[in-house]
């Protein structure tokens, strides 16, 4: 951690209790051991946290402590969910989808269509569902086109559909179709945790088919 740099705490509501003491101390004396290291050293860095939890009811469950919440609730910015916002979804879908085509050295786009039903759809999984949705579309799309009917197989986790583009068979179990897509995020996933995210399911969702196809991520 560069001094005067910024800690950025993604989902701080999933942090343990005992780390959360660890955090709360730091913010209160600025002091960290580097790992292996056995003198406390000086850090000043600003923090930002984010969370979709409510951290106000964990507090009264006791699961996340009280002088934590009050430490890092000096400032809140609160972002509305983005089936609030619908005219942010054509920016962010590009925005996203430009990313896959830099990092791939392709000019993928998404028809009109797929579009008008990004922007028609509810997103319970806010932004990262919307991610999700570009990068799954982006790897099952073999021609340059995200059309309609593979982004409406995609929003909300639906069945694939009997026919997609390129050489895929036309009827495809939704078994075969959840093993592949989990084939799919283990490519570019390192955990669990971070293959929900990508597939826009829970974290035990993603284990229990895991168990359930017998993937393994060794």
């Amino acid at each position: 951690m560069a001094m005067g740099g910024t800690l950025f705490l993604d989902e701080v509501g999933d942090i343990p209790l005992s780390v959360q003491a660890k955090l709360l101390k730091y913010l209160d004396d600025h002091e960290l051991r580097r790992l292996g290291g056995a003198d406390p050293r000086i850090v000043e860095c600003r923090v930002v946290a984010a969370t979709n939890c409510d951290l106000e009811g964990l507090v009264e469950r006791r699961q996340f402590r009280k002088d934590l919440y009050y430490r890092l609730n000096t400032f809140v910015v609160r972002i509305i969910p983005l089936r609030e916002r619908r005219e942010d979804i054509f920016g962010l879908a590009e925005f996203y989808l430009a990313q896959q085509n830099a990092r791939h050295g392709r000019a993928k786009r998404l028809s009109a269509r797929a579009m008008r039903h990004l922007e028609a759809y509810d997103f319970p999984g806010n932004v990262r569902e919307l991610v999700s949705i570009i990068q799954k579309a982006f790897v099952m799309s073999d021609d340059d086109d995200l059309t309609e009917a593979l982004i409406e197989a995609l929003a909300g986790d639906m069945p694939l559909p009997a026919s997609l583009p390129g050489p895929r068979p036309l009827v495809q179990s939704t078994e075969q179709a959840s093993i592949r897509r989990l084939r799919e995020a283990m490519a570019v996933c390192r955990t669990t945790r971070e293959m929900a995210a990508h597939l826009g399911v829970s974290q035990a969702t993603v284990v229990r088919k895991l168990k359930r196809y017998g993937l393994s991520r060794s």
